[in-house]
This record gives structure tokens, C-alpha cells and sequence, in this order.
């Protein structure tokens, strides 16, 4: 996987994050309004901002615990991507101007793949870190980097601020797994050092240093970090100093301090809208959001908006909204243009029927080229869309529906082209998602898409209806 430090323009939907796969990169796109098929979808194109990487973690080091639950077993599901790190938080410790650029839900073979890559590189084999993390208990992780640009370059980060938080089945399985991944000597292509903290938090606590170069341009980039273990919890704070200064502890510090305060206060809290969000999953899928957008009525910018432009994003009438963005990769690794786009919109309003009035305005906004889709709902709808053309021509379907007083609208798009067939599994398998008990959360990428994953004749630019369900 190529990793940048720098990056130009780009099309629809071909930005790539880091994510949490240990890519050293500083380019960032920002969500924005686009027309498909002559028809105004917000945030419908919105390439994915990259972010900094996996978190490089040092040697265990023994703390003193906070609070009780730090002794306690499982607790009960909690929301884990509504308690990573906002812009509120790092304002609080006087980092200003950052923004979402970011995130992921991962699997165990994601968590695995991403612990391999950051360590080892591409080649680094991804068993033995699927096997440790398996016999410790690993459930669930999630992962949200903040960045703000660097002055006079909008597209290049300045700094950037990860929080992830891993789940285990419970404590004793969590500190297992704490000794396996914050062992420094484990890192290969990021130098890291372990140094002496001057605060501990949670059970366990490591601070470590490290330096690396961007693959793309070679510019030395410095950072710091900390990871504590909370029970059955690990969660870290990583910086990123994208010119090369030296981050300050006490800065790591402070923030570590905010991630615990909202760790503890979301202990117990039910799942919300991240729970019912389907990501794809398998080597071939990059990550690109998992984040909340607009939660508890508060609008969460990604970077270079401001808060007015990224409340005008949002659902008028809507409370809550999550997105998941991913990419599949095709063709060219190192080519951002030719991967597949799949995402997901989650709106939560406050009654079914302001769900309802949101669909209807967006079935109106489609117009002649709403279609309705099997599987998805009465009220739910999808229309096709082309655009570019040769070997920039992208197709795909995006289709909305709601559950009760929750929307969701979803896209599946190339290049070159999105069969039908995929978005239809999908879509039907989101929808049911919004009314499951038990989301299964992860699906794999249908192979009905996959095949379509290369390269095609070119599509000249148009929209076209999707008639009921037709053949592609």
C-alpha cells in the first residue's frame, strides 16, 4: 500500500485514509457537496480524508488503576465510537482547528492486519498476530483521527491526533493482549522508544516516542504517544508532528486524561447508530470514515469545514448521524483512482415521522430516476449513476430508505462499475441491520462486485433510473 505525504485533486470518492493500517501519509480531501447524474446528494462523492497511523506502542509498564471498573469483567455494550476523541477535546488542551479526517470499525482480521503492517510493512505475515490477539479475547476496536492542515497547503496535514480503543472479552484477556502489542521492539519501519511517564491512567500504563519518514517525499515526521489498559479496555493517544518538531508530553497527557474521562462516563452506555452500521470486511478493504458527523445535536466537522458548513450537511431534523466509508482496492495498489467505493449514511431523528419527511424530500431531489429495490424497506428507493469517462468513468446505485425514525442511504459504486447485484445485498443487508436485535456488523465484500473490480470499456457521464430491479 503506497503512503503520501502529500496529495492532488482528486475525482469521486478516490481519496484513500490511512486509517488504521500503519500508512505514513499527510494528504486530505474534505466532504463536499456533488452532482450525480444531475442530482444533488449531500456528501454522496465524498472522497475520505487519510489519516496518520496505526499507533506505534511501546512495553507494557505496570500503573495504578482509577476507578473500580477497572477490575471488572466485560461491561455492558458500549457506543466505542462515540468515546474516541473530538475537536472539543483537543481544543480543551489548546490544539485548535483540527478536524475529522478519519476512522474505523475493525474486525479481528483487520486489527490484525493493520498490528502487522504497522510493525513489519505489507510483507509482515498477519498469523501470528491473528493467533495472539484471538487467544486474548479481542472483540471489537475502533479508531478516529483528527487533523488540522498545514498553513497555506489546505490539502497537507500539519498535525494530526489519533484515539483508538480496543475491547476484550475481559481483563485478563485485555492485559495479554496490552504485552503482545506495546512491545517497541516488535517495530520495524517506525522507530520507536519507549520513555518514562510522569502520570499513569487506568491499569497500565506506556509512553513512548517515535520518528519516521513519509514514504512519498521523505519529510521526517515526529510523534508521541500513550496506550492504558481500563479492565477490559486498551485505549491510546498518538500525535503526529507531520513537520518534524518534537510533540510534548504534557500534551499527550492531557489528552489521555479526556480519552478516560470518556471512557468511564460511556461505561454502560447502549450502542448507538455505530451499532447498526455494516462495514465491509477483508484484505482488499480500506478504511476510510467510521465516525459520527452529528450526535447529541452537536455537529462534528471533518477538516477544513467549518461547524456552519458541516451542519449543512446534516439532516435538518436529524439528532444523530454516523457514516461508514470504505474502499476496495482494484487495480493499481498504489493508484488512488481506480478503487471501488462503498458508504453509508445514518440519520437519526427524533420521530418516524421526520424519517419519513427526510425520505420523501430525498425521493423528490432524485425525481424521475427513484426506483424502488427489493429488500429495502416500502418507502426505500435507488437510482443509478455514471460519471467520467475512459478510464476515469465510475458507475454505481445509492439508494435510501429508513427503519422507524432512522434513514439511511448507501452508495456502492466502481470503478468501473458496481453490478447491481452488489448493491442490492448490501442495501438489503443494511436495512435489515437497522431492524436486528444483533447486527453481524461485517459482511464481505459481495462476489458479485468483486469480479466487476477491474478494468472496463469507458462509460460515457449519465444517470439513468434503476426500473424495479433489473439486470446491470
Amino acid at each position: 500500500m503506497a503512503v503520501r505525504a502529500t496529495g492532488e485533486p482528486v475525482g469521486v470518492g478516490d481519496s484513500r485514509p490511512a486509517g488504521g493500517d500503519g500508512g505514513r501519509r499527510r494528504r486530505l480531501d474534505r466532504i463536499a457537496l456533488a452532482a450525480i447524474g444531475g442530482v444533488l446528494v449531500a456528501a454522496l462523492a465524498a472522497p475520505a480524508m487519510p489519516a496518520g497511523p496505526t499507533a506505534p506502542r511501546a512495553t507494557a509498564q505496570e500503573a495504578t488503576p482509577t476507578t473500580a471498573a477497572a477490575d471488572a469483567g466485560p461491561a455492558a455494550a458500549a457506543d466505542l465510537a462515540a468515546l474516541t476523541l473530538t475537536a472539543d477535546d483537543l481544543e480543551a488542551v489548546g490544539l485548535e482547528g483540527f478536524g475529522i479526517a478519519g476512522g474505523s470499525i475493525s474486525t479481528l482480521e483487520a486489527a490484525a492486519r493493520g498490528a502487522a503492517e504497522a510493525r513489519g510493512g505489507e510483507d509482515e505475515p498477519v498469523a501470528p498476530y491473528r493467533t495472539a490477539l484471538l487467544e486474548a479475547g479481542w472483540r471489537r476496536g475502533v479508531q478516529s483521527t483528527l487533523a488540522v492542515p498545514r498553513s497555506g497547503e489546505p490539502r497537507v496535514f500539519d498535525r494530526s491526533v489519533s484515539s483508538a480503543i480496543d475491547e476484550y472479552d475481559d481483563a485478563a484477556g485485555a492485559a495479554e493482549g496490552f504485552a503482545f502489542l506495546n512491545d517497541e521492539t516488535a517495530y520495524r519501519e517506525v522507530e520507536v522508544r519507549q520513555i518514562r511517564g510522569t502520570r499513569s491512567f487506568g491499569d497500565e500504563t506506556v509512553v513512548y516516542r517515535f520518528r519516521g519518514a513519509a514514504d512519498d517525499t521523505g519529510e521526517p515526521f515526529q510523534g508521541a504517544g500513550l496506550s492504558f489498559r481500563l479492565g477490559n479496555r486498551e485505549a491510546s493517544v498518538i500525535v503526529y508532528d507531520w513537520d518534524g518538531e518534537a510533540v510534548a508530553i504534557e500534551t499527550v497527557n492531557a489528552l489521555a486524561a479526556r480519552l478516560l474521562e470518556r471512557i468511564e462516563a460511556g461505561l454502560g452506555e447502549e450502542a448507538g447508530l455505530s451499532g447498526s452500521a455494516l462495514v465491509l470486511d477483508g484484505a482488499s478493504v480500506d478504511d476510510g470514515y467510521a465516525n459520527y458527523l452529528l450526535r447529541a445535536g452537536e455537529t462534528f466537522p471533518t477538516v477544513g469545514e467549518t461547524a456552519a458548513e458541516a451542519a449543512a450537511l446534516q439532516p435538518a431534523a436529524a439528532r444523530e448521524t454516523f457514516l461508514v466509508r470504505q474502499y476496495v482496492a482494484a487495480g493499481n495498489p498504489d493508484d488512488l483512482e481506480d478503487d471501488a467505493v462503498y458508504a453509508v449514511w445514518l440519520h437519526r431523528f427524533p420521530e418516524a415521522t421526520d424519517a419519513a419527511a427526510w425520505l420523501a424530500g430525498e425521493r423528490e431531489a432524485a425525481g424521475i430516476y427513484a426506483a424502488p429495490v427489493v429488500g429495502f424497506g416500502e418507502d426505500g428507493f435507488a437510482y443509478s449513476y455514471a460519471v467520467g469517462e475512459g478510464a476515469a468513468a465510475r458507475r454505481g446505485y445509492v439508494g435510501s430508505t429508513r427503519a422507524g425514525a432512522v434513514g439511511l442511504t448507501i452508495e456502492v459504486g466502481g470503478p468501473p462499475e458496481a453490478p447491481l447485484a452488489a448493491f442490492q445485498e448490501l442495501a438489503a443487508a443494511q436495512f435489515a441491520c437497522l431492524a436486528a436485535a444483533d447486527c453481524p456488523g461485517f459482511v464481505p465484500v459481495p462476489s458479485s462486485w468483486t469480479g466487476t473490480i477491474s478494468a472496463a470499456p469507458a462509460v460515457d457521464a449519465e444517470a439513468t433510473p434503476v426500473a424495479g430491479t433489473p439486470a446491470p
